[in-house]
């Protein structure tokens, strides 16, 4: 039974007319021709087992992270640092900048550090975020994990960890924390003044000692207000960071400048 494949969609690189190889393992060339066969050119498995086997695009030498224990992070989808490592070497170069939108257990940045990239990974769980901030200062400790013994990894460099300033997930925290219906009513007094309602929400008509809403769980009346908040103004947005009301500093203001390379 096949453990694990990973189909990766074509695309083009920078590096036009490169064609990457792998180590070939199963006695087959991908032209077809098997080695040893009368048909086969005097020399040709020998060159053919040195050269490798043309990438495609279904990958079965690369196995699902309980293959490589010593890397599980006990974290559902975690992928294997060698997936992470074809990945960005087909599609950058050393000193670009890789995005990873959903960090999980940092294995894109964890690749990307060890392959002298640039990277910016974004998470939002905090349970995660703890894991990726451990696991970075191990690599720059020098870790023997992953891909370290191929690349001969040594350890060295460093990474800037930084928060979003809050805006309505300051609500989001609260009331996720409420522990009692006076609780969950006080944050939404404070909700209706300062926060950002979806727009279409009338906050005159939510009533948090009205009957209706007191049949419902605690569970519910807490998804009814996180529900009741704008998704879209979590964070402070970077063209508002000059508002007086959200008191952002002159050093976050300084640091989030050079991020963007804004004077």
């Amino acid at each position: 039974l096949m453990d694990y494949a990973f189909f990766v969609n074509s695309f083009k690189t920078r590096n036009w007319g490169y064609i990457q190889y792998i180590e070939h393992k199963s006695g087959v060339h991908n032209s077809g021709q098997v080695f040893g066969s009368t048909e086969t050119k005097a020399g040709f498995k020998d060159k053919a087992e040195e050269q490798g086997k043309k990438l495609e695009d279904f990958w079965l030498d690369i196995y699902s992270t309980d293959r490589y224990r010593s890397e599980m992070l006990n974290f559902a989808g975690q992928k294997p640092e060698l997936l992470l490592e074809r990945i960005i070497n087909i599609a950058t170069d050393p000193g670009d900048i890789v995005l990873d939108f959903h960090s999980g257990t940092g294995t894109t940045a964890a690749v990307a550090h060890k392959m002298n990239r640039k990277y910016i990974g974004i998470e939002q769980m905090d349970s995660q975020i703890t894991i990726i901030l451990n696991r970075l200062q191990s690599i720059i400790d020098g870790d023997n994990l992953g891909i370290s013994k191929k690349l001969n990894w040594q350890g060295g460099g460093s990474f800037v960890y930084c928060e979003l300033a809050q805006l309505n997930q300051t609500f989001v925290e609260a009331i996720q924390s409420a522990k009692n219906d006076e609780q969950l009513a006080s944050v939404w007094a404070e909700m209706r003044e300062s926060s950002f309602i979806c727009s279409y929400v009338k906050p005159q008509e939510i009533d948090p000692t009205a009957e209706d809403f007191n049949t419902l769980s605690f569970a519910d009346k807490k998804r009814l207000f996180l529900t009741l908040l704008d998704k879209n103004m979590l964070y402070v947005n970077y063209c508002d960071i000059d508002d007086e009301n959200y008191a952002i500093s002159d050093e976050d203001k300084a640091f989030t400048h050079s991020f963007y390379k804004e004077s």
